[in-house]
């Protein structure tokens, strides 16, 4: 971040010239500090211990902006907050280093239970649910949620299962309660063709 370019053109011939281009690099840039503005459910040194930029070590926008930003994300989703975010990302530079400030909004815990599932376990249901990978908990995550979870006893043979949420929220906490009706289990007893003369049924 120290680095100067220099541009100069010079006249070779008419309508023709090299353009020089002199970079001088300097020293790198190094963090002074990393600081995080909004964060309760962890202290600083559990999201530093998770990501990849460190305190004196050089500063690289793209590793600061994307995978540990992901990191505190995952960090979060672990604890049960998937609608944790994180960023804005504040950079300033004194003294040829620069001071990281990482604002967070932690979001709501969200608690899930299954009920009526006797078919499927809950730790594969769970897998299921887009509320994790999506980091929300919109109604169209919820419905696709859903829809994976019918797909999943479909494939079990369970043709005639349902799936409703029951949604409840109290101060910090969301409550998704997945109420699975399966139905009956059906399985294909005989399988007949008619009309196929090339082939037998076998």
């Amino acid at each position: 971040y120290n680095t100067i370019v220099d541009f100069r053109v010079e006249t070779l011939e008419p309508h023709r010239v090299a353009l020089h281009i002199d970079v001088r690099e300097g020293a790198p840039t190094l963090i002074g500090a990393i600081n995080f503005i909004g964060n309760t459910l962890f202290r600083d040194k559990s999201f530093l211990a998770v990501m990849k930029s460190r305190v004196n070590g050089r500063l690289r926008r793209d590793q600061l902006l994307d995978k540990d930003r992901e990191a505190i994300l995952k960090k979060y989703s672990d604890a049960g907050h998937p609608t944790a975010k994180s960023g804005p990302v504040n950079i300033s530079f004194r003294d040829h280093r620069a001071y990281v400030r990482i604002f967070v909004s932690e979001g709501p815990r969200v608690k899930v239970r299954f009920s009526g599932n006797s078919a499927i376990s809950e730790n594969k249901l769970q897998q299921s649910l887009l509320i994790w990978s999506e980091h929300a908990v919109s109604n169209e995550v919820i419905d696709s949620s859903i829809d994976k979870i019918i797909r999943l006893y479909r494939e079990q043979g369970y043709a005639d299962v349902s799936v409703v949420v029951n949604k409840s929220e109290r101060p910090g906490v969301l409550d998704l309660e997945f109420v699975i009706t399966e139905g009956p289990h059906v399985t294909i007893g005989k399988i007949d063709l008619r009309g196929n003369e090339a082939f037998t049924t076998k």
